[in-house]
């Protein structure tokens, strides 16, 4: 009985070091992506044409996502494809991210959005307008542990004819 006895402390003893190493490792890897820097972080008013447009783009870049995708092909003996392109979320609560058509494929897609702290997270396709170059995919707001969830409103009453605006990406 004295060994399985030890055998068992022993084997919880493993066990339980496996567990707070992983633990520890976690730790370690959230530190690390705390430490990098923000992609907003770098943004000037130099870069952004104004001191206004910095403000502005500072605060909405972790609304701004990296999306990187890969969807099959019309025929089967054709390659995967892969896409890279920028979206945006409009949801944070729900996880939506509004993007181009052609970002979200026309059948099965594998994909995954970077957030501002080089955080990467699944998204799936959510929908694909048929006729404007429009699409969604959805995230899993809860799977983000490092990046400050933002949205962008959409507001297209207050589009107007010569309004000034700037179109910025995530190239993370």
């Amino acid at each position: 009985a004295a060994p399985a006895a030890a055998l068992a402390a022993s084997a919880a003893a493993a066990a339980a070091t496996t567990v707070s190493g992983a633990s520890a490792a976690f730790v370690e890897q959230s530190a690390r992506l705390a430490k990098r820097p923000r992609l907003a972080d770098s943004v000037t008013a130099a870069s952004a044409g104004g001191g206004e447009w910095a403000e502005v783009i500072s605060r909405l870049q972790p609304a701004i996502v990296a999306l990187k995708v890969t969807t099959v092909r019309s025929f089967e003996e054709d390659p995967a494809a892969s896409a890279l392109g920028t979206g945006f979320v409009v949801d944070k609560v729900r996880g939506l991210i509004l993007t181009n058509r052609h970002i979200t494929g026309v059948g099965p897609v594998r994909a995954t959005a970077t957030f501002d702290r080089h955080e990467e997270l699944e998204v799936e396709v959510l929908y694909r307008d048929p006729v404007h170059d429009f699409g969604f995919f959805r995230y899993d707001p809860a799977k983000l542990r490092l990046t400050r969830c933002e949205e962008i409103q959409l507001d297209p009453q207050s589009l107007v004819v010569g309004i000034e605006i700037r179109v910025i990406g995530n190239d993370a």
